[in-house]
């Protein structure tokens, strides 16, 4: 005979009775499961002593169900962004590595806007979001509307100001200095393109320095475990 051990979760009002095993992959629960257990029912044993999970939603831990019990008919592209957000910050939260990296995966073939990368990037410690949203956002031309600003903080919308008209400036300067070096000018614009490259990666990193090695730092520190 075979059985699976079960565990009864409430999150808010709602109860949630699910299979164990998936769960001792996190070494949050592991521990908590492996607790030694007093006499009588222990918590999450049965549906009048359910497990309680703090400081969850009940909407963010269903999406978090539905990424970690994924219907192998379903394409994961097509739950959308707010449900693999809600995988991602709860794999976080309990230390579900795998999960965590494949619901990276998946906004990442999904599409994240500038914005978002950042935002992520901070949150869950995803170096790579940070650096590419920096870097798309310094690059686009449009003004940074009042909505964008609000979201990614005035300050640091300033300090993206900041970096683009740095980039500006120089890249001028460096146009004027090759064009009196030289005749040809799809020369010029080639050098000049490299040199925006470079130039941006070292204003980045002048003025986000800090935040790219504690994200990167952090980072390395889940992926040890």
């Amino acid at each position: 005979m075979f059985y699976w051990n079960v565990v009864t979760f409430q999150v808010e009002d709602e109860l949630f009775r699910l299979p164990q095993h998936p769960f001792m992959k996190s070494p949050v629960f592991r521990a908590t499961f492996s607790l030694p257990r007093p006499s009588g029912t222990a918590e999450g044993e049965t549906d009048d002593q359910p497990f309680k999970l703090e400081g969850v939603d009940k909407q963010a831990f269903g999406h978090f169900l539905q990424g970690m019990f994924l219907d192998p008919r379903v394409e994961p592209k097509t739950l959308g962004i707010d449900v693999w957000v809600s995988v991602l910050r709860l794999a976080g939260m309990w230390e579900f590595h795998e999960i965590r990296k494949f619901a990276v995966d998946v906004l990442d073939g999904i599409g994240l806007s500038a914005i978002d990368k950042v935002l992520y990037g901070e949150e869950f410690n995803a170096t790579r979001w940070l650096s590419e949203g920096y870097e798309a956002l310094v690059k686009d031309e449009a003004t940074i509307s009042n909505d964008d600003a609000a979201r990614l903080g005035w300050k640091t919308a300033a300090r993206l100001l900041r970096v683009r008209e740095l980039l500006a400036t120089t890249q001028l300067a460096f146009r004027h200095s090759k064009q009196a070096e030289l005749a040809h000018p799809l020369l010029v614009s080639k050098l000049t393109n490299e040199n925006r490259r470079s130039e941006m990666t070292r204003l980045i990193k002048q003025e986000f320095g800090k935040e790219l090695d504690e994200c990167s730092e952090a980072e390395g520190l889940i992926l040890a475990v």
